[in-house]
């Protein structure tokens, strides 16, 4: 699924896994909703749908199930480079600010965001609270 995560129909397949997910619940089926919820969860986090990741979450609930416990960024996976521009935007700085504290062009400084992003297996919304459980 790692590979799936990165690709452009991520979400749509996380949206779609959701969806099946809570469909089966709604219909009186809460032990079959539980395994695409799951997955919808953790492929909804990979690819950075926080909103997404919530609604499987509470669907999660609603089948009587624990919520999907998903992986918090590993700090050290972060190079020095990418974890000062994803403090810096958890800061609230934008990219532009973040290229010039950096002294790098804006493509770099975006680049980098997006490796953290990507790495943290969250968008922006996130990255915060992120960094805080892979302290």
């Amino acid at each position: 699924m790692d590979r799936l995560g990165q690709s452009p129909a991520a979400y749509e397949y996380a949206l779609a896994l959701v969806d099946l997910g809570a469909a089966l619940r709604r219909i009186g089926r809460p032990r079959e909703a539980v395994a695409p919820l799951q997955q919808g969860v953790e492929l909804a986090v990979q690819c950075g749908a926080d909103g997404l990741a919530a609604r499987g979450r509470s669907e999660l609930v609603a089948s009587g199930a624990a919520p999907v416990r998903t992986h918090a960024v590993v700090v050290p996976e972060l190079n020095q480079e990418e974890r000062q521009a994803a403090v810096w935007a958890a800061q609230g700085l934008s990219v532009g600010q973040i290229a010039d504290r950096m002294q790098v062009g804006l493509g770099v400084a975006a680049a980098l965001l997006a490796s953290a992003h990507r790495k943290a297996g969250t968008g922006p919304d996130g990255l915060s609270a992120a960094l805080e459980q892979g302290e």
